[in-house]
């Protein structure tokens, strides 16, 4: 596949060269690819964050004059106060009370962060007001010393702040500090909702509430990426909401990351009448579509393939930061600062120890489960050596060498013996490697090791892509010709995986996939609902094939590698201008979505001879150039 073939949320056909017969391509995530440098490379792209002030950390100005008490001056000081030495000093042990005052200006309904320091503690207890403007806001009692953090909603427009000494209070303050929280209004809170250190929180309240964003509108009908954190959590459910409409309820503490298509122009947080608990870390980005992959082979990197995968979560909350691992028989973990990564980013982690193992039981929602594949990046401090990996017994999968110095170690399903995720192991190996480093560490969701997907304090998801709907009736020739494929399989296991062309039902088609659960290859030609041709092979394609079906009125044929696999000379062909579309699934876009790779796709308008059909299929030939320069039709400019 050449690099030019795709663009935003294309996959570009070379011949005809129309826009309107291209592949169209969709995934609503980002992903990682291996670029043509080696290099792990971020794939995908969505808006600048919408969200302002998402974890609520935002201050306005300081409303306190002199909080620091460095001076005597603008406070109203009552006898009981006093202020020296760059405190305000409260002497209430004759049982009086008194409130040391400043004239401020509070807005209804806001949240005011209000910080102070208590020292020389002796007696007593001290309240923050809000006064004046008809009526007070009043807090608990603060006895002790200590810096104390106060959030507190302004019940009227008030007009004073009060320090007031109650009792027989014997106490020093400094430090007085009063900020509004969310100072520009970008989140209007409903019943129950309130904000505080960093998070927005609510009490179980009688009715289901919003906490709305002012900050921006949606868009109806555009799909957006939005992402938030619950902790605190007790009770109830909180959702993602466009316009009051809810999605999916979430009833624990996590990180949730959801694609949505808007139904309104207003994004919400929506508490359900008994949630109670806190969220922060909004995040709202809109989903402008993606790039399709082209994945490169490390060893071979001048001929990539197209990458098509099915959603997968890495359930390694610190994919990268290794200090967060439950980390078991290691000496030290340590910062690398000048440690180049296989993304091309600078500093990791050392791992160091005497027969060292890595298990990751801290930063996971629960241990991974049996079927999930794993992988992870690492190197010797020299570079590439004997290294150990994913491994309980010796049951390494694969090794593929990234560059000089390191390698990508995966391990599937079948081959994991414990539940927990070994990162690195070396009992039982033969080693006397007591250091090494590592790099993207992945539990797939799946069975399968997939394409890394970067973690940094929950698990990630990447979702599911598709490549669909190239061509139309003019495109084709229905009564004959051949549908080749230059391909590999992601995994043996699985659904049906198809690559179609149809006249977009799945009553006229011509079709070659992977066999469900087996991986081999095989085809059907369907005519009227009604199978006229067809061969299931025993070969699995985990390594590429070149695959060439051709159809002809009595004359079918399957051919693999150079190789005639199978021939059918009975059988009807489809009439004229019945097939219109090009898929990656089963032909109506419904199911069999094919996941896997594709280095050439190509449909030929007449029945090829076996000549041109070796010649196509050969493995002589590594590039789609190669082939059709072979068979003379074009001529391609290297």
């Amino acid at each position: 596949m050449l690099p030019s073939a795709v663009s935003d949320s294309r996959v570009h056909n070379i011949l005809p060269n129309k826009i309107d017969t291209d592949f169209q391509f969709s995934r609503a995530s980002a992903a990682t690819r291996v670029n043509h440098q080696g290099l792990i490379e971020n794939v995908g792209y969505f808006s600048d964050e919408l969200v302002q002030n998402g974890n609520f950390s935002e201050l306005g100005s300081e409303l306190v004059t002199n909080g620091d008490f460095a001076t005597d001056s603008d406070w109203v000081i009552p006898a009981g106060w006093s202020i020296n030495n760059g405190k305000a000093i409260a002497n209430f042990s004759g049982g009086a009370t008194g409130r040391l005052t400043q004239n401020i200006s509070f807005v209804q309904n806001k949240t005011y962060k209000v910080v102070f320091t208590i020292s020389d503690y002796e007696q007593g207890n001290i309240r923050i007001e809000f006064r004046q403007g008809g009526g007070n806001t009043i807090s608990g009692d603060y006895t002790g010393n200590g810096t104390y953090t106060l959030y507190q909603v302004a019940d009227f427009n008030h007009t004073q702040l009060s320090i007031r000494g109650l009792g027989d209070a014997v106490l020093k303050v400094d430090n007085i500090s009063v900020k509004q929280v969310d100072p520009n209004d970008d989140w209007i809170l409903g019943t129950g909702w309130s904000l505080g250190d960093g998070v927005a929180s609510r009490t179980s309240q009688s009715g289901s509430s919003l906490l709305r964003s002012n900050s921006f509108t949606l868009t109806v009908g555009k799909t957006y990426k939005c992402t938030m954190t619950v902790s605190n959590y007790s009770n109830g459910g909180v959702r993602f909401a466009t316009d009051n409409v809810g999605f999916t309820v979430h009833s624990a503490n996590g990180t949730y990351t959801e694609i949505l298509t808007s139904t309104g122009t207003v994004f919400s947080l929506k508490g359900n009448a008994d949630f109670a608990g806190s969220v922060s870390n909004i995040s709202v980005v809109e989903v402008q579509g993606d790039k399709p992959r082209l994945d490169y082979d490390p060893l071979n990197p001048t001929c990539p393939h197209l990458l098509l995968e099915p959603q997968s979560t890495n359930e390694i909350n610190f994919s990268e930061d290794f200090t967060k691992w439950n980390l078991l028989g290691v000496t030290t973990v340590e910062y690398v600062s000048d440690l180049v990564n296989p993304d091309g980013s600078v500093g990791g982690y050392k791992i160091s120890g005497e027969g060292i193992y890595v298990n990751n039981g801290v930063g996971m929602t629960g241990a991974p489960t049996s079927t999930s594949g794993r992988s992870i990046y690492a190197r010797t401090v020299s570079g590439t050596g004997s290294v150990q990996l994913l491994s309980y017994s010796n049951n390494t999968n694969n090794v593929f060498t990234v560059n000089e110095n390191w390698q990508r170690f995966e391990l599937n399903s079948t081959a994991i013996v414990p539940a927990n995720f070994y990162g690195v192991d070396f009992r039982g190996a033969s080693t006397t490697i007591s250091e090494i480093y590592l790099f993207a560490a992945q539990s797939d969701s799946l069975d399968i090791v997939t394409s890394y997907i970067p973690t940094a304090g929950a698990a990630e998801t990447r979702v599911a892509e598709t490549c669909n709907n190239a061509g139309n009736a003019d495109t084709f020739n229905s009564t004959e010709g051949v549908l080749f494929v230059d391909y590999a399989s992601l995994s043996n296991s699985g659904n049906y995986r198809l690559i179609c062309l149809s006249d977009s039902t799945t009553s006229n088609r011509v079709f070659i996939g992977f066999r469900l659960d087996t991986g081999y290859i095989y085809y059907f030609v369907i005519v009227g609902g009604s199978t006229v041709a067809s061969h299931i092979t025993s070969t699995t394609s985990l390594n590429f094939s070149k695959v060439a079906v051709k159809w002809k009125a009595n004359d079918f044929a399957l051919w693999i590698n150079g190789s005639e696999i199978s021939t059918d000379t009975s059988g009807s062909s489809f009439s004229a201008n019945t097939l219109n579309t090009l898929q990656m699934n089963e032909g109506d876009g419904a199911g069999f979505d094919f996941y896997g790779k594709v280095k050439g796709l190509a449909t030929y308008n007449r029945a090829l001879t076996d000549t041109e059909l070796y010649t196509i299929t050969s493995t002589q030939y590594s590039a789609y150039s190669g082939m059709v320069a072979a068979l003379g039709n074009y001529t391609i400019p290297c």
